[in-house]
């Protein structure tokens, strides 16, 4: 009896029948020209929303499984002394996850150049559609203060905490370091309760992160069929 497919080897087929899919439809297009108009009419319609659903599913869970995780650990080590070391490895490894993903897309976008090789009635078409958005990103980040204390303690430390970690925007998740330091500050004040309040704390995050972890599950169900609608669109 043949064992059943992993997750992981389903979404590695589905992004292969995605791309099979994308490359077929562009060599149809390349000597039919309305079947790759119609096509990606259809992608932008469905297949891309239902992408979106998968994506949108995983964006739903980051800010309440990064607190419920993050306060429950700190619940449980009973003691601010312990805390210390705990804030300085989490900090730690925040900043090194964020150092090595924009070094690595860096790297990438300069080796593969992407866009270089578009034809030029398609780079058109793409600045036309996103062009004023990735300028008004641009805009922000020019207009971005220096380095300073002051940007430090706003950065982690924002007069509206709850508009920092929902996001400014419908399109943007949200800033995650002020969450941490709530996250660590809201565990270190639980660890001051007594222990039958503390316990009911530890017991409320640790059923918020496993309800977390569920919606997650449902996520990765559509995963081998959301990916290939995404690589495809």
């Amino acid at each position: 009896m043949s064992q059943p497919m992993t997750l992981a080897n389903r979404i590695l087929i589905g992004m292969g029948i995605g791309i099979v899919a994308a490359v077929a439809t562009l060599g149809i297009g390349h000597f039919h020209p309305p079947t790759l108009d119609f096509m990606r009419k259809v992608a932008s319609a469905v297949f891309d929303p239902f992408g979106q659903v998968f994506l949108r599913m995983l964006f739903f869970v980051v800010m309440p499984l990064v607190f419920a995780s993050l306060t429950a650990g700190v619940v449980q080590l009973g003691r601010p002394g312990r805390l210390g070391p705990l804030a300085l490895r989490t900090f730690a490894v925040f900043f090194a996850n964020m150092a090595i993903g924009v070094t690595l897309g860096l790297v990438m976008m300069n080796l593969l150049e992407p866009g270089r090789h578009l034809p030029t009635d398609v780079m058109q078409q793409l600045l036309a559609e996103y062009g004023g958005a990735a300028k008004g990103i641009a805009d922000r980040g020019a207009a971005q203060p220096t380095m300073s204390l002051a940007l430090i303690v706003d950065m982690f430390m924002p007069r509206n905490l709850l508009g920092a970690i929902t996001g400014h925007e419908r399109g943007s998740i949200g800033e995650v370091l002020p969450l941490i330091l709530f996250a660590i500050l809201f565990g270190a004040a639980a660890t001051q309760l007594v222990e039958a309040r503390r316990q009911r704390v530890l017991e409320g995050l640790e059923t918020l992160a496993q309800i977390m972890t569920r919606i997650v599950d449902f996520a990765l169900r559509l995963a081998p069929y959301a990916v290939p609608a995404m690589i495809y669109s």
